[in-house]
């Protein structure tokens, strides 16, 4: 497992150091495709890209992937697969509107900082309601954002290991610990922030 891991993480590290330019664009049209797709992936590229670019870079062209791919499902769901998704998951549909009248903005944030409902689920039910797009791309970029960090920040660490007997250092422990935490920290956070809400529960 680590070492196909680090042959990942060190092809991508070669390739951006040959054409920084080039590789970004096409791991942001890359990431972009596989989350539009709902593939799974995300979180090696994420890793490899924290190794390849560092935390803030990677961080930024991470979350903008995410968010695009994530808005690209929306409006696919929204004008080409309408009456599918209805028919496959329509049951939740009235709870996230009621949700949506009151904040759509602050649910929408919520929903994406505890990913308590499936990636794919949330982007094509979103898509029946009437939210913008570009408050739909915008909170999913700020929701995102912290799961994002934590493994763009993990991968970072990651690229300076060299040997397995160095994955014991604080930083590269720091990182793997955040990413195994962050989940139910934000969990709590928003099931708090929930019951502070007269809104029932959007999905059950």
């Amino acid at each position: 497992m680590w070492e196909e891991l680090r042959s990942i993480v060190m092809t991508c590290m070669q390739l951006f150091e040959q054409a920084p330019v080039l590789f970004s664009i096409l791991y942001v049209l890359a990431f972009t495709g596989l989350t539009a797709l709902c593939l799974p992936g995300a979180s090696v590229l994420m890793l490899a890209c924290g190794a390849c670019m560092g935390f803030t870079w990677g961080t930024v062209l991470s979350n903008l992937a995410s968010a695009s791919g994530a808005l690209l499902t929306m409006l696919i769901a929204r004008y080409f697969l309408h009456d599918w998704v209805h028919n496959k998951w329509g049951g939740k549909l009235s709870r996230l509107k009621n949700s949506f009248r009151q904040d759509e903005v602050a649910w929408m944030i919520s929903l994406r900082l505890a990913p308590v409902v499936p990636f794919a689920v949330l982007n094509g039910l979103v898509g029946l309601t009437k939210i913008r797009p570009w408050t739909f791309w915008w909170t999913s970029f700020v929701g995102m954002l912290p799961g994002t960090a934590v493994y763009v920040y993990a991968g970072s660490a990651l690229g300076q290991v060299q040997k397995a007997e160095e994955l014991w250092t604080l930083e590269v422990m720091l990182g793997l610990a955040a990413m195994a935490i962050l989940p139910w920290i934000l969990k709590g956070l928003e099931a708090k922030w929930r019951k502070s809400q007269t809104a029932p529960e959007p999905f059950q």
